[in-house]
């Protein structure tokens, strides 16, 4: 059995382009979560050049969440 991808990471974008990756990100992480149907996404800024897509057991499936972490 394989394992699941479970994040997605983008680094070194400028904030514009940051945007459009996080949002592939996020449907990637959609499509993978559609699998198990357990797990939302957890879209995180780190800052204005990184951020990440993850599955979280604690945002409801179908839903995505925001956040920002500085």
């Amino acid at each position: 059995m394989q394992d699941q991808m479970t994040e997605c990471e983008v680094v070194d974008a400028s904030p514009g382009p940051l945007q459009e990756l996080l949002t592939e990100a996020e449907r990637l992480m959609r499509w993978v979560a559609a699998v198990p149907g357990s797990s939302g996404i957890l879209v995180t800024r780190h800052h204005a050049s990184q951020g990440m897509a993850s599955l979280d057991r604690g945002v409801p499936f179908g839903q995505t969440v925001e956040r920002t972490k500085v």
